[in-house]
């Protein structure tokens, strides 16, 4: 079973564009955050014996004009046991990887910005933050002198954040 993340297609254009030093910020903070989505989906696969637990897999194909990434656990019954809703785990759940990718994928593009962000210099940094929105804890624009991208629970403008994320990644 395998989920391949797409739907970059808009960035694409964007990526080419980028300096190194914002594609390197853009391709962590990917990295990161679907390693921490799979961390999660681990935390949730049920387990009998650990081997559909430990076959969960993170693979990233980065190239100048985009990034490929699939996630997945490779256990030939890894289907079925995600799928069934019917059966009560003892521990662990259905729709272990589905659920994590749908928490995960609230506030991912900021997060993402946000490894943008701390790619950069100070000074890049500075004229940056008129571009993220004021609500993001660690950045300049909230207050903050930046740092860790944190995780939000709450969700948001998404189109005007959207349009200012392209600046972020663009600019």
């Amino acid at each position: 079973m395998k989920l391949l993340a797409s739907g970059f297609e808009h960035v694409i254009p964007t990526m080419s564009l980028m300096d190194e030093g914002k594609r390197n910020g853009y391709v962590r903070g990917n990295r990161t955050e679907m390693e921490e989505m799979l961390t999660q989906s681990k935390r949730d696969t049920p387990v009998a014996t650990g081997n559909l637990k430990n076959s969960g897999y993170l693979e990233m194909r980065v190239a100048k004009a985009g990034v490929k990434i699939e996630v997945g656990h490779r256990a030939d019954y890894a289907v079925p046991v995600h799928e069934n809703l019917a059966i009560v785990h003892e521990n662990g759940k259905a729709k272990f990887l589905e659920d994590a990718l749908n928490a995960a994928s609230d506030g991912y593009d900021e997060r993402v910005a946000m490894h943008v962000l701390d790619a950069l210099s100070k000074a890049e940094r500075g004229r940056m933050s008129a571009y993220i929105p004021p609500n993001i804890p660690g950045t300049p624009a909230h207050g903050d002198s930046g740092g860790k991208p944190k995780r939000s629970s709450s969700g948001g403008r998404a189109g005007a954040r959207r349009s200012q994320r392209q600046k972020v990644l663009g600019a």
